[in-house]
């Protein structure tokens, strides 16, 4: 098996992505709201193989809310994904809202497939959630969905 072995150099990725995110902020250390946005981010990161079939995760990204009172952050994810044929399951940490009061560090959940026979295209959906914020779920998420080009992976 060769997939995710690379011609030259480290594996890296470059994502694209759509969703939205439900988070609570401190509002003057008076009141906790939660907000909802939409949001687009965009992230670099690398995906060198563990083993056969598990490839360790590292990415850093910016998300930009479509809100005018929701606030652009930066965040970063660290992550172990199973590969299964074309498609690939994984999980791990995500400090989402770096510099901000949303949270802090939470749990990753990611999983996508190949969308051409020589995995450089994937399509990629992820879902976070702060572990500070576990007892309140319904207002603590982040989902989106998108693209990944792997210009270095083959099969």
């Amino acid at each position: 098996d060769v997939r995710g072995r690379t011609r030259g150099g480290l594996p890296f990725f470059l994502g694209a992505y759509l969703g939205k995110e439900r988070l609570t902020h401190d509002d003057d250390d008076v009141s906790a709201f939660s907000r909802c946005s939409a949001e687009v981010g965009f992230a670099i990161g690398v995906q060198p193989r563990i083993g056969d079939n598990t490839e360790f995760e590292a990415a850093l990204g910016v998300k930009f809310p479509f809100e005018d009172d929701a606030h652009t952050a930066l965040f970063a994810d660290a992550a172990v994904n199973r590969i299964l044929s074309r498609a690939f399951l994984g999980g791990g940490l995500s400090w989402w809202d770096i510099g901000k009061d949303s949270g802090g560090i939470g749990v990753l959940v990611q999983g996508g497939f190949d969308l051409d026979s020589n995995g450089k295209w994937q399509f990629v959906g992820q879902a976070r959630a702060p572990f500070s914020e576990f007892d309140n779920l319904d207002n603590n998420y982040q989902l989106w969905g998108g693209i990944r080009f792997r210009p270095n992976s083959w099969k």
